[in-house]
C-alpha cells in the first residue's frame, strides 16, 4: 500500500485553504488601525456646505479632524496643511499643544465634519512650502497695491570728525483681507513686521514659525511663557515677555530681535536686528 508524503491529509484544497488564511492573518496583522477616511471630493455626497469663516489649515503637515472637541477623541479625517475648511460656530473647550494655546473649532471641510483645533486655522493662506521669511508668506497672501513710503525725521551722527546724515524710511504694502507688511531701515538697523486680522497671537506664531528656517530654525517652537535664557541655537539668546508680547533676542555680530503681539483685533510679527 502506498503512503502519501503530503502533510495536510485533506489534500490540496485543505493545503490552499490553510495558505489563504494564513495570508490573510499576515496581511491584517502588518496593516494595524485603520487609516482615518480621506476627505470627499468637493461637491460629492455628504453634508452640504454650510455658512461660516473660510480658514486654511497652517500645520506644518496636516491636522487631525476629531469627532468631539478633545484630542483623545476619534479622527473623522486627515486635512492636509493649506487646505480650507468653514468654522461653522464658536470654539470649545482649550489646550496647548506643540507650543501654542487654542481650542477646538467645529468645522465642515468638503462634507465632512467634526472639530479642529484652532491653534492651527487662520482666515488667510497658509505660508507656502518653501517659505523663508515673511515677504514670502505676504507675496501669497497677496498684495492690495503699492508700496506706501513714510519718510521719518533725519538725524545726524558724528562719524570720523564729521556729520553723517541719515534718514529713516518704511514702506508698507497692504495686503489681500486687511492685512499688510512694513520694512522698515534705520541707522544700521531694519525690521519687517507683518501684520494680520482677525488673527489670535498663538496661531498667527504658529503658522509663521514655518518660515523662519535658518539658524535658528524656529519651526515647531512654542512662544516663551517666562523671560530668560531661550534654549534656540543662537549666540546669547534670551526669551522677552513683556504683557503679551513675547520673543526672543539674540547676538549674531549685532543684536536680533524676533516678536510677536497682538494688535488691534489681529497680531503683528516684527523681525529685526541692529547695531
Amino acid at each position: 500500500m502506498a503512503h502519501s508524503s503530503d502533510p495536510f491529509p485533506g489534500g490540496a484544497g485543505l493545503r490552499t485553504a490553510l495558505i489563504v488564511g494564513a495570508l490573510a492573518l499576515l496581511t491584517l496583522a502588518c496593516a494595524g488601525a485603520p487609516e482615518p477616511p480621506p476627505l470627499a471630493p468637493e461637491g460629492s455626497s455628504g453634508t452640504p456646505r454650510p455658512e461660516g469663516q473660510v480658514s486654511y489649515v497652517t500645520a506644518a503637515t496636516l491636522a487631525n479632524m476629531r469627532e468631539a472637541p478633545d484630542v483623545g477623541s476619534a479622527v473623522v479625517a486627515e486635512v492636509l496643511r493649506g487646505h480650507k475648511v468653514v468654522i461653522t460656530g464658536p470654539p470649545v473647550g482649550s489646550g496647548y499643544f506643540f507650543g501654542v494655546q487654542g481650542a477646538w473649532a467645529p468645522v465642515w471641510a468638503e462634507g465632512r465634519t467634526g472639530y479642529l483645533f484652532d491653534a492651527f486655522l487662520l482666515p488667510f493662506p497658509a505660508p507656502p512650502e518653501d517659505c523663508a521669511d515673511l515677504d514670502t508668506w505676504a507675496a501669497a497672501i497677496g498684495h492690495a497695491g503699492a508700496p506706501t513710503l513714510t519718510s521719518l525725521p533725519c538725524t545726524s551722527r558724528a562719524v570720523i570728525e564729521q556729520y553723517d546724515t541719515f534718514c529713516p524710511t518704511s514702506h508698507r504694502t497692504a495686503l489681500r483681507g486687511g492685512g499688510w507688511i512694513e520694512t522698515s531701515h534705520g541707522y544700521e538697523s531694519g525690521s519687517t513686521t507683518l501684520f494680520l486680522p482677525r488673527v489670535h497671537r498663538d496661531a498667527f506664531w504658529a503658522a509663521a514659525r514655518n518660515c523662519f528656517t535658518s539658524q535658528p530654525d524656529m519651526r515647531g517652537r512654542g512662544l516663551p511663557t517666562a523671560p530668560g535664557p531661550a534654549d534656540i541655537d543662537a549666540p546669547e539668546a534670551t526669551a522677552t515677555v513683556e504683557g503679551d508680547e513675547v520673543g526672543w533676542t539674540w547676538a549674531e555680530g549685532c543684536s536680533t530681535w524676533l516678536t510677536v503681539r497682538p494688535e488691534g483685533d489681529g497680531a503683528l510679527i516684527t523681525y529685526g536686528g541692529g547695531c
